[in-house]
């Protein structure tokens, strides 16, 4: 029998989601440029000239699909059980049992682009090597994180849970975010205000 979770999902907000898919954009498009300058430079790479702008077209049409489905795919995720942090690269779950409190955290690495950001403060670090699913299952925090991504580079967030202000806001804790985390988690706000 699978449990079902209620459920309150949280995006980039969109001004933050805007100027990504501009970016978005203009890397496809570079990337394109780059392609139609090394093609004019050898003659021979494509014999068929005339379909060389349907082939550019959709090349640049699948790169601008798969960088806004990785974009949209960064998101917030409250359940009764947990929160869960999804973006490229790894994924981050704590149950609600695991947070202590609201933190503000100072990076004084620049391994991770935030300086610094407003999280939750875990009783205990994330167990790594586990997959998302096996670590709500066991109701335990876990990293999830893909091959490509250097594990040292996150470990600065062992003991928080991030929520970065391009999904929440500056002031997250005051905001609908903050009120949905107080229905989970309400000993956070106790303290906090």
């Amino acid at each position: 029998m699978e449990i079902v979770y209620d459920k309150k999902v949280y995006h980039l907000s969109w001004p933050f989601y805007s100027i990504l898919l501009l970016l978005d954009l203009v890397v496809a498009f570079a990337i394109i440029e780059g392609l139609i300058s090394l093609m004019q430079s050898s003659q021979n790479i494509f014999a068929y000239k005339n379909i060389m702008p349907y082939f550019l077209f959709f090349l640049f049409f699948v790169l601008f699909i798969y960088l806004f489905w990785v974009i949209y795919q960064v998101r917030l995720e409250l359940t009764n059980d947990g929160i869960t942090f999804y973006t490229w690269g790894y994924r981050m779950y704590t149950p609600w049992h695991n947070v202590l409190g609201i933190e503000k955290i100072q990076n004084d690495t620049r391994i991770i682009m935030l300086r610094s950001f407003t999280g939750l403060r875990l009783r205990q670090n994330y167990i790594y090597g586990l997959k998302l699913e096996e670590g709500r299952r066991m109701g335990i925090a876990v990293f999830d994180i893909d091959w490509w991504i250097p594990m040292n580079t996150l470990r600065i967030l062992d003991y928080i849970f991030p929520i970065i202000f391009s999904i929440g806001g500056h002031h997250w804790p005051r905001k609908a975010l903050g009120k949905d985390i107080q229905r989970y988690a309400p000993w956070l706000f106790l303290a906090f205000e």
